[in-house]
């Protein structure tokens, strides 16, 4: 068996796709990060009312990241609808831990950026929490800036505190 270098991995796993009614967003990336296994707790019914909310809005796009036929990493840029704040879009990027380090989370967020700027879009946001120094890291580099911080935003059933993140990059 002959093991594929990182360039023809990064080649072979961004296979990315506009999404469509499919129903696997949360069920099949509920091992992606914190935020999935920890945040949001999710039924079936739920998350077909969100994916049937993504398939009907002109607002919001979602990509995934397919390996071998296996959803591996997902991303979204929602652009915000009311008319002073239509330059904005938020995106988020989720990557299955296995496959971290192959440059599929900065692939999926230039894609949402392209698509942002298809869009007529000027800014773009994100929020991560407190703790994810990989995302940080990943953001910071493509030219996002933190421009404030939520303390506690998030508080777990075990007591565990999440701060929110908020940061912005101009396009």
């Amino acid at each position: 068996m002959r093991y594929l270098n990182r360039e023809e991995a990064i080649l072979q796993a961004v296979k990315i796709v506009k999404m469509r009614k499919k129903k696997f967003f949360f069920t099949t990336l509920d091992r992606i990060s914190i935020a999935s296994r920890r945040f949001y707790e999710i039924s079936a019914e739920e998350e077909e009312k969100i994916i049937k909310g993504f398939n009907e809005s002109d607002n919001t796009l979602m990509l995934v990241v397919e390996m071998d036929g296996r959803l591996i990493a997902n991303g979204t840029i929602t652009r915000l609808s009311k008319k002073k704040m239509c330059h904005r879009g938020n995106v988020a990027v989720s990557v299955l831990k296995e496959f971290w380090n192959l440059g599929i989370g900065k692939k999926l967020l230039i894609c949402l950026e392209d698509y942002a700027k298809e869009w007529g879009l000027s800014q773009l946001e994100l929020d991560y929490f407190s703790g994810n120094e990989r995302g940080r890291i990943l953001y910071e580099k493509i030219g996002f800036i933190k421009v404030g911080e939520t303390p506690n935003a998030f508080i777990l059933e075990d007591g565990t505190r999440y701060n929110n993140i908020k940061m912005v990059k101009g396009i």
